[in-house]
């Protein structure tokens, strides 16, 4: 399955460092190499002005549709026509995109509060459900996963008890063995 159209989504938090990264040339030729179509970007409140202009140059976009908003209502119809969603770790945005069985590369976003994202993240991607990068990393191993490829595994969204134990398999027992 190829990928036409990927997703970023930075849900309603500033996440400046993610639209910097995925909005970086180096990031946009691997999405060409990668014969990605359209990338469509939700920027929330991140600082979106400096990269207009760069995104919109079509020397760097090489025929790559480049479309971007800060909110939405719904975010719905974007994640269901995506092939891949790059996104924060948000439970909410997680899930969504789980129960629509696409292909998630998520990034966390360690500004918040006790990096509080990482620990629900790192518990998906412990269970094959999502890819995660830093976002050190996101430019340079980008390109090393086969996205046309992956195979990840499907989240059954009408079982509660998958996610309950989730997190009671990987968050519930570490917050134990700290105390």
């Amino acid at each position: 399955m190829s990928i036409n159209q990927v997703f970023v989504t930075v849900g309603s938090t500033k996440f400046n460092e993610l639209i910097t990264n995925i909005t970086n040339p180096i990031f946009i030729q691997n999405l060409i190499k990668l014969k990605v179509k359209t990338l469509l970007i939700q920027y929330g409140n991140s600082d979106f002005s400096h990269v207009k202009t760069l995104i919109e140059d079509p020397q760097l976009t090489n025929g790559l549709q480049v479309n971007y908003y800060d909110f939405k209502p719904s975010i719905t119809d974007d994640l269901t026509a995506s092939d891949l969603i790059i996104c924060h770790g948000g439970s909410g945005t997680i899930l969504e995109g789980l129960k629509l069985k696409k292909k998630l590369c998520v990034v966390n976003n360690s500004s918040l509060m006790d990096n509080h994202q990482l620990e629900l993240i790192k518990a998906f991607e412990a269970d094959n459900y999502v890819v995660r990068f830093e976002l050190e990393d996101l430019l340079i191993r980008f390109l090393e996963v086969n996205w046309n490829e992956l195979k990840l595994k499907e989240f059954e969204s009408n079982n509660g008890q998958l996610f309950n134990n989730l997190l009671k398999d990987h968050l519930v027992v570490k917050r134990k063995l700290i105390i």
